[in-house]
């Protein structure tokens, strides 16, 4: 079950180094195209189109879409949006529903060209509910939000590529979960936990300052990563959960997410991301992906991983267990 829903809960290797500067451009696809970063005209799933065409198109989708969602929860009155690659079901009132246009958009712009190569080559479809109860009640998950990147034979009214949450779930949630479609939208194979949650819950912290996106932030997991450090009882190592040990472990969403904060700290992220993405997950198999990612981690931040595991945990207690804006070192 867990390949099959991304949910918010929230040894021969060669010695040769992986170069840290250039992005290999792995050809996952024939029919995929690079990323359009200049976006002056208009461009939707891989084609360039005028205003009638892709009105005609989103058009096309949202009907689809509301059959699909009235069908499956008939209980419910959504009203239904869009805004570029995002169709959205919702049951919010303007103001709420505004806030969250305007957060997907500047999510889509200041984000996924940073991270990723592709064109988007599917819609995401957002179900937002009223509130948790009515999530749990039609859908099951008692959770705040979830993505589905593959089918579900067991829930028939749950529908691929699409997030379901509710009105008041926070920014935090939705951006959340469309990194997970981001990821979707770019890697064959789904990437591992450590690293799809890791990034993913990176951004539940995020603000929007000047129209623009920051990121950057400790959040509410940092305490129980802290604990386990100060504790040293159940603590797994970097190296072991890139490995693939302990992801049902309670600070493993914690742990894998400052990670992505020690990273963003030392100005590593975006290279670590792409390359991870683009040179190691499709080329290699699953152990030794562990061993790349690891020689990857020690060229990009020209340490062994004994010594990144020792500075981590420093960075981590420094962090400390309360919201706050980190530094870049």
């Amino acid at each position: 079950m867990l390949n099959l829903i991304i949910i918010l809960l929230i040894l021969s290797c060669s010695n040769e180094k992986l170069n840290s500067t250039k992005i290999h451009k792995i050809k996952l696809d024939e029919n995929r195209i690079q990323f359009k970063t200049d976006r002056s005209k208009l461009f939707y799933l891989q084609n360039e189109l005028d205003s009638q065409e892709f009105e005609q198109i989103k058009k096309k989708e949202i009907i689809e879409f509301s059959k699909d969602v009235n069908s499956g929860f008939q209980n419910q009155k959504f009203e239904f949006t869009y805004t570029g690659y995002f169709n959205i079901a919702h049951t919010c009132d303007t103001t709420k529903k505004d806030k969250l246009i305007r957060n997907l958009e500047i999510f889509f712009r200041d984000t996924y060209p940073l991270y990723f190569q592709w064109e988007p080559n599917f819609p995401i479809r957002l179900v937002l509910f009223p509130d948790r109860k009515t999530l749990k009640k039609e859908t099951g998950m008692d959770v705040y939000g979830f993505y589905i990147p593959n089918s579900r034979e067991s829930y028939p009214n749950i529908t691929t590529k699409t997030i379901y949450t509710y009105c008041i779930s926070g920014s935090g949630t939705q951006w959340h979960e469309v990194m997970h479609a981001f990821l979707d939208w770019n890697a064959k194979e789904y990437p591992p936990s450590w690293f799809s949650e890791g990034i993913a819950s990176f951004y539940e912290e995020a603000s929007i300052i000047d129209g623009k996106m920051v990121d950057g932030y400790v959040n509410w997991r940092n305490p129980t990563l802290i604990a386990e450090i100060k504790s040293k009882k159940n603590y797994s190592t970097l190296t072991e959960i890139i490995k693939g040990k302990d992801t049902s472990r309670e600070s493993f969403y914690a742990q894998a997410r400052f990670l992505f904060c020690y990273l963003w700290m030392k100005g590593k992220i975006v290279p670590f991301v792409r390359t991870y993405l683009y040179d190691i997950h499709p080329k290699f198999d699953y152990k030794e992906r562990g061993l790349k990612t690891i020689l990857l981690l020690e060229e990009l931040l020209g340490k062994s991983i004994d010594e990144i595991e020792i500075d981590f945990q420093k960075e981590a207690l420094i962090a400390g267990p309360k919201m706050k804006k980190l530094k870049l070192k």
